[in-house]
């Protein structure tokens, strides 16, 4: 299933993750979002 940030609880549920996962993960300099949300 793809992800489509058009819509705004898409677009709300893709950053809340991402910004979790750059908490959990501080040194990480580089993400790739393709494989972040695979």
């Amino acid at each position: 299933m793809t992800y489509d940030p058009h819509y705004p609880e898409t677009r709300e549920y893709i950053l809340n993750k991402l910004r979790t996962w750059l908490e959990d993960h501080p040194d990480t300099d580089v993400v790739r979002i393709t494989t972040f949300f695979l």
